[in-house]
């Protein structure tokens, strides 16, 4: 009987023990949902005044028609537009690279490897670098002579920051639109990837050329999934003023992506009119932005590769075979210049 008692007062205090967790669970899921509910008045809150719709308009009215309100994309002025890039009209790719203004010697080591002159005539491919105002004269001495050797740098008057790195991405959409529109897919780039342009065409030509005669509706990259955690500490991150929410949207990468202009065109005239400003760039502008114009990107993953291992047991390798990778973030090793300059090496030989 004892024994008895003892095993229904146990199961009656399991009983109790379970029916308040129910409770408790059942209180925590509403408090939940109610906090969504509330996150989700936030999130409607910084959408844009109107629904957006894929535009359908003659690039080259595109910097005429622009809404300048929020984000005054249009109240700079380049200082350098190296208008004459584009002027044969028969451009491929026309490559657009983040730089800051005392990267010289980045830049000139993208000019010996990828961005090569050789390469640019025979790949149809066009390369600018995009720097904003250096913080001492020197500097900018230094950048005029660049340009008057090169011809190749784009310069806005605003000062080169982090925190203006949103308005530098936008500044080279403009410039594709006002220079470039005419080139059939567009590369944003930063200027420590190692990029192998001969299969950046290829992979392009073999997953959306052949679909139509003049490919549209592509934004293609290394895609971060929906739901990523927001960053609230070290060199990326965003305060909770910055950006009150606990996940990012599906964006793209910033080593590189692809985009066809009619993309472009619709991603440099919605960021004007969105209500939230976040100056990490490639999160604004290929996730935030995208996302108001319900844009379906396109992942290529498998094609870049942040791990300079990789690379370096292809170079490693004895064999003619291009690497599997056409996008590669290495801007983190110690020999970043002699790392370039081999696997140029490399991949200019195996594809010739």
């Amino acid at each position: 009987m004892v024994r008895w008692t003892r095993r229904w007062y146990r199961f009656l205090v399991l009983s109790i023990c379970l029916s308040f967790l129910y409770i408790l669970s059942d209180f925590r899921n509403e408090r939940i949902s109610k906090e969504n509910d509330a996150a989700e008045s936030n999130i409607r809150s910084f959408r844009p005044e109107k629904h957006f719709t894929r535009s359908k308009v003659d690039l080259k009215s595109a910097i005429d028609t622009s809404p300048n309100r929020l984000l005054h994309i249009n109240d700079f002025r380049f200082l350098k537009n190296a208008s004459h890039v584009c002027n044969d009209k028969d451009v491929y790719l026309a490559a657009f690279v983040h730089s800051a203004p005392s990267n010289f010697e980045k830049r000139r080591v993208i000019r010996m490897t990828w961005a090569a002159k050789h390469s640019q005539k025979q790949l149809r491919l066009k390369v600018v670098f995009l720097i904003g105002l250096p913080n001492n004269h020197s500097i900018q001495s230094l950048l005029d002579r660049e340009q008057a050797q090169f011809g190749d740098l784009v310069q806005a008057n605003f000062i080169d920051t982090y925190k203006n790195l949103t308005l530098k991405h936008l500044m080279g959409y403009k410039w594709i639109l006002q220079f470039c529109n005419s080139s059939k897919f567009v590369m944003k780039a930063d200027d420590d990837a190692f990029i192998d342009v001969y299969k950046v065409v290829q992979v392009l030509k073999n997953s959306f050329d052949n679909l139509e005669e003049v490919p549209k509706n592509i934004l293609s990259c290394s895609l971060f999934p929906d739901g990523t955690l927001t960053k609230r500490e070290g060199k990326w991150s965003l305060s909770m003023s910055e950006y009150p929410f606990d996940t990012y949207p599906s964006y793209c990468s910033g080593v590189a992506y692809f985009a066809t202009p009619d993309v472009i065109y619709d991603l440099y005239k919605t960021a004007s009119e969105m209500k939230l400003i976040v100056w990490i760039d490639d999160l604004f502008v290929t996730g935030i932005v995208a996302s108001a114009l319900r844009l379906r990107l396109q992942p290529l993953n498998l094609k870049f590769t942040y791990n300079d291992k990789d690379l370096r047991k292809w170079l490693a390798r004895n064999d003619d075979k291009p690497s599997p990778y056409m996008v590669a973030d290495i801007g983190y090793v110690d020999d970043w210049k002699f790392f370039m300059l081999k696997l140029w090496e490399k991949t200019s030989r195996v594809w010739k």
